[in-house]
């Protein structure tokens, strides 16, 4: 266990399955929180690459005379 006993009682399995209930949660919402700001750069990453190719795409239409 987290103290390096094991639990004897009833009472003692009971609180040493309540940390390991707040453990997970607290992992799962961890997670949760990784997930949403690597999505958060993902986004930031992709309207770069998209403003970038666009801007290329423009310069060599322009270059290409295709607007005359």
């Amino acid at each position: 266990m987290a103290n390096g006993r094991e639990p004897k009682t009833t009472g003692e399995h009971i609180v040493a399955l309540y940390g390991h209930i707040t453990g997970i949660k607290r992992e799962i919402n961890d997670l949760h929180k990784r997930h949403d700001d690597n999505e958060k750069k993902q986004n930031h990453i992709m309207w770069a690459l998209l403003g970038g190719m666009g801007s290329i795409i423009v310069i060599l239409l322009s270059v290409t005379d295709i607007f005359k």
